[in-house]
This record gives C-alpha cells, structure tokens and sequence, in this order.
C-alpha cells in the first residue's frame, strides 16, 4: 500500500493571476525557503497507481509461478490463459504533475505572488510537497517496468495455442519462459 501525503497544504490560488497564499498572515522577522508543491488530486492519483500495480505484479508472479509448476492439462491451460489476458492489462502511469514554486515562512505562510491582473478568485485547493509526490511517481514508473518485464511470458501463454502434436513441446516452451521470469 503505497503512504498517504503527510503534509497536505490547502493554499487559496487565484483563478486569474495564479498568485498563491495561504489564508494565515506572516508574522515577519521569518526565513523564507522554497517549497515545491503538486495537487494533491495529483498525488493520490500516483499512489493510486502504485496499489494497482502492486496487485497486478502480484498477480503476474503468482501467474508465472502457476504455469512453472503446471501440468499445463486442458483445462489449466484455459484457466491460466484467461487469468494471463487478464493480467495483460496494465494501468496507465501518471504524467509528472506541473510543479509550482512558493515561498514558506518559519511561520508557516506560503506564497507565490504574481502581478495581479484585477480578475481576485481565490477558491481553497490541497496541495502536497513535491518532494513526497516525486518517489511515488518513480515508485509506479519502477513497478510498471518491472510488471512489462514479466509481459512476453504471458503474452505467449495468453495468444499461443499449441497444435495437438506439439502440445508438450509448447508447454515445456512455456514453463521455461515462466521459470525464467520468476
């Protein structure tokens, strides 16, 4: 299961210049430091990302492993290719989501000014650090690599049907594709 954000920042964002802040003022005499921030819409759609492919690498290996220690009959053979076409479908990794740059006082106000353009809608919107969002989308790019990794295995116990007189020679094929994998 992949973390929760630990730090969900909620900002007032204007709709017409972008300017950034939160509702809380400076107290001054603070330190600024830069703060990268991601929605956190974004955040949860990488984790998301991550469960899903967890399961599904799961599921291959657990695949692979059937078919290495299968008899392959028949009726296995019917049951792990559906299992296989279904393991075949992967989940879209997300884009790296638009950073935006703000300023976070000692004090705990952030902000990111702009030249105002006189149009001051500021709806409350959650944002996440950046740099809690940046391993998580590497973790689901690492997952989704590993997961396409284990993919010609299935793909071949998924769309291959042996001819009667090969039967044997194509699950012996596909046990050691399977074997090589896990």
């Amino acid at each position: 299961m992949s973390p929760a954000p630990h730090d969900v920042i909620l900002i007032h964002q204007c709709i017409g210049c972008g300017a950034i802040e939160t509702p809380q003022p400076c107290l001054g005499g603070c330190h600024e430091h830069r703060l990268d921030l991601v929605p956190a819409e974004e955040h949860e759609a990488a984790a998301a990302t991550v469960d899903a492919l967890e399961r599904l690498l799961a599921e291959r290996e657990r695949l692979l492993r059937d078919v290495a220690h299968s008899t392959l009959s028949d009726e296995e053979w019917a049951a792990l290719r559906t299992r296989a076409r279904a393991a075949l479908h992967t989940p879209p990794i997300p884009e790296p989501a638009d950073t935006v740059t703000t300023w976070k006082c000692d004090c705990g106000h952030i902000e990111a000014p702009q030249p105002c353009i006189g149009v001051c809608v500021r709806p409350e919107r959650a944002m996440v650090p950046a740099d809690e969002y940046t391993p998580i989308l590497a973790r689901a790019t690492e997952l989704a690599a590993h997961a396409e990794r284990l993919s010609p295995a299935l793909r071949l116990l998924a769309w291959t049907t042996p001819r009667p007189d090969h039967r044997e020679a194509t699950a012996t094929a596909l046990r050691t594709a399977a074997m090589t994998c896990v």
